[in-house]
C-alpha cells in the first residue's frame, strides 16, 4: 500500500529536479483545465442576462454605442447599432465562442493535457523535456480526443444522479490520461475502464492527498498566485503524476499474479 508522506517526497524530488521545465508544464495544465468552453458560454450567459436586465428596468434594450469599449463589452465585434439587432448578435457571439471554446477543449486542449501529464509521468523517473507534451496528439490524437470526450461524457452523467456520485466518479476516471499517454495501443473503452480499476480502493486516498495540498493552494492565493505557479502547482502536478505511477506498479503485479 502507498503512503501518501512518501509519494509527495517522491514528487517533491523529481519536480525540484527539473524545476523550470516543471513550472511551464504546470502553468499549461492550469489554464487548460476548465478551457474556454465554459468562459465562452459564461460570457454569453451575462451579456444576455444584462440586456434583459436592462430591459426590464427601463422597457428597452440599451443601445450600445459601438465606438466607446466602456459601454460596449464587445465594440468591434457587432455591425449593427440597431438596439433589437445588437442583443441579438451579443448573445449569438457569446453563443459562438462558448461553441468555438468547446471544440477548442476537445480537439486541442485535451490532447495538451494528456501530453502535459506524459510529460510529469516520465518526469518521474527521469527528467523529462517538453517535448514529452506532443504525445497527446502523436500518435493517437483520435483516440485521445475519443477518451477524454468520454470520460466527461460519463462523468457529466453521473454528476446528473447527484453531486457525489459524480464527485466519486471523478477520481474513477482521473488516471485516464495518464494511461492514454503511457499506452498508444489502448483503446478509448479500456483506458477508462482500466482507470476504474487502478482507482478502485484508491479513490478516499487520493482524495486526502489532494486535500493534503490545500493550505499549499490557500498560501498561493495569499500570495496573488505567485507561490501557486511558481511551487504549489507543479509540486502538485507532479505527485498527481507519482500517484499513477505507484498504481501502475500495482496493477502490473495483479495481472502477473492473475496470469500465473
Amino acid at each position: 500500500m502507498w503512503k501518501i508522506s512518501a509519494l509527495k517526497g517522491r514528487a517533491k524530488v523529481a519536480f525540484k529536479a527539473n524545476y523550470w521545465k516543471c513550472v511551464v508544464a504546470a502553468l499549461i495544465i492550469a489554464a487548460l483545465v476548465g478551457g474556454p468552453a465554459a468562459n465562452g458560454a459564461k460570457n454569453g450567459v451575462d451579456t444576455y442576462n444584462q440586456m434583459q436586465q436592462e430591459f426590464n428596468q427601463n422597457g428597452v434594450y440599451y443601445e450600445y454605442d459601438l465606438e466607446d469599449e466602456d459601454s460596449n463589452p464587445l465594440a468591434g465585434f457587432l455591425n449593427s447599432n440597431s438596439a433589437g439587432q445588437s442583443s441579438g448578435v451579443n448573445v449569438q457571439f457569446g453563443a459562438r465562442t462558448g461553441l468555438l471554446g468547446t471544440v477548442l477543449q476537445y480537439l486541442v486542449f485535451n490532447p495538451l493535457i494528456i501530453g502535459v501529464c506524459a510529460f510529469f509521468f516520465v518526469n518521474s523517473y527521469k527528467k523529462a523535456e517538453l517535448d514529452e507534451i506532443k504525445k497527446g496528439f502523436q500518435p493517437s490524437w483520435g483516440r485521445n480526443v475519443l477518451a477524454m470526450f468520454l470520460r466527461g461524457l460519463f462523468n457529466g452523467l453521473w454528476f446528473l444522479l447527484f453531486l457525489i456520485p459524480g464527485f466519486i466518479k471523478a477520481y474513477s476516471y482521473r488516471m485516464v490520461p495518464y494511461i492514454l499517454a503511457d499506452d498508444p495501443d489502448i483503446d478509448a473503452i479500456d483506458a477508462i475502464t482500466k482507470s476504474r480499476q487502478m482507482m478502485d480502493g484508491n479513490k478516499w486516498k487520493a482524495f486526502v492527498m489532494d486535500l493534503s495540498f490545500l493550505g499549499w493552494h490557500i498560501l498561493g492565493i495569499l500570495t496573488l498566485g505567485i507561490l501557486e505557479i511558481f511551487y504549489v502547482a507543479p509540486y502538485h502536478e507532479q505527485a498527481k503524476a507519482e500517484l499513477y505511477r505507484v498504481l501502475r506498479a500495482e496493477q502490473k503485479s495483479q495481472d502477473e499474479v492473475y496470469e500465473a
